[in-house]
């Protein structure tokens, strides 16, 4: 099956799953209408744009145009930690970017952005937990939720004070949570009991959310750009230490250097779609990517992805676990209080991203059992 077409099934599954929860059906927590949703729609949202599948398109612009008012309002409306989720994000931000939005709607992006420079940020100048900014909460998921907002945001509307920021928080993140022994990245600093403490993990996912930040920011910084560099050498050198931690069935781990944590969808998909963005910008070298990334593909489809679309091994909101039983933020707690999930909400837009990649790099066709 076509790469493209697996993203779109996948697409459908999790637009199905929400409807039934829309219903009444079943009872879940929506897989749509929260952070995690606006990953899906920002893959879906390019799955159709590359594929110039015009009634997709429609489809997913039309749900990123109810944000913010419609969803204000809504059942399912969460309470985010980052204004930006509220605009819809980085799905809400690459659409504008790419002239599917009127200029009310990037003077929305505009309006989130401001609030995003002016959210609260720790001593050292990273954005941290808003609603208890005095305990300095940070985490690498702050990269994926604000670097490729504030990117496409400053693209579109020629602000480089939202480049140059995006560039700041994701390399002041991956400076904090970078593990020079072994090249991964740690999750949490606070969430311990003090303000300088890190999470003892290298959490898949959490790789994940660094990953994709500079996966980004390759992408669409210009080479000449003063800070390019920097951010390069980031993205070359977490690529390297991911890819030798991919295990025989193609996939990554829970916690990635631990040879008997589980399987984890949701990491090993985002880490494919870096792999594929910096083999066809020319970073990465193909000698020694696309075997990683063909084999991964094939261990997402036969392991992780069901013959009906949906997606399993993903591990659910994982923030630090432990803390109910002081053990927070050990490793033994990413294994124990997380456990893999049956089409969680995360599960969806990282393997949409991995195969829109997969597309991207001529991949025509994909067998799995």
């Amino acid at each position: 099956m076509k790469p493209i077409t697996i993203a779109k099934n996948v697409w459908n599954h999790a637009s199905e799953l929400q409807d039934k929860i829309d219903q009444g059906i079943i009872n879940q927590n929506s897989v749509l209408y929260h952070y995690f949703g606006i990953l899906t729609m920002f893959g879906a949202v390019q799955a159709a744009h590359y594929s110039n599948d015009q009634e997709w398109l429609n489809e997913v612009n039309d749900m990123l145009s109810k944000y913010p008012y419609e969803f204000e309002t809504s059942k399912f409306y969460f309470k985010y930690n980052f204004s930006n989720y509220r605009v819809g994000g980085l799905a809400k931000a690459w659409s504008a970017m790419k002239g599917y939005f009127d200029d009310d709607h990037k003077e929305q992006v505009r309006k989130y952005a401001e609030e995003t420079l002016a959210a609260p940020k720790s001593s050292d100048g990273i954005l941290c937990m808003p609603h208890c900014p005095e305990r300095e909460l940070i985490w690498i998921d702050i990269a994926y939720a604000v670097t490729p907002f504030m990117l496409y945001a400053g693209i579109m509307l020629k602000e480089d004070r939202y480049i140059d920021f995006a560039i700041d928080q994701t390399i002041k993140l991956y400076d904090v949570f970078i593990d020079n022994s072994n090249g991964l990245l740690h999750q949490g600093r606070g969430f311990m009991g003090d303000l300088t403490t890190i999470s003892e993990d290298y959490w898949g996912r959490g790789n994940g959310w660094g990953y994709i930040a500079l996966t980004e920011l390759v992408r669409y910084l210009p080479k000449d750009h003063k800070r390019y560099s920097e951010v390069l050498e980031r993205y070359v050198s977490l690529s390297n230490a991911l890819i030798k931690y991919q295990d025989f069935r193609g996939l990554w781990r829970q916690i990635i250097n631990e040879p008997l944590a589980w399987e984890e969808s949701s990491g090993t998909a985002l880490f494919l779609y870096g792999f594929g963005v910096g083999m066809r910008l020319g970073i990465l070298d193909k000698k020694v990517y696309m075997p990683v990334f063909e084999k991964g593909l094939i261990g997402l489809m036969q392991f992780c992805v069901g013959d009906d679309f949906s997606v399993d091994r993903c591990c659910h909101g994982c923030l630090c676990p432990g803390g109910s039983h002081g053990m927070a933020g050990k490793v033994e707690s990413y294994l124990v209080d997380v456990r893999p999930v049956l089409d969680d909400g995360h599960a969806f837009g990282p393997v949409i991203l991995a195969m829109l990649e997969a597309h991207r790099n001529g991949i025509d066709n994909l067998i799995w059992k």
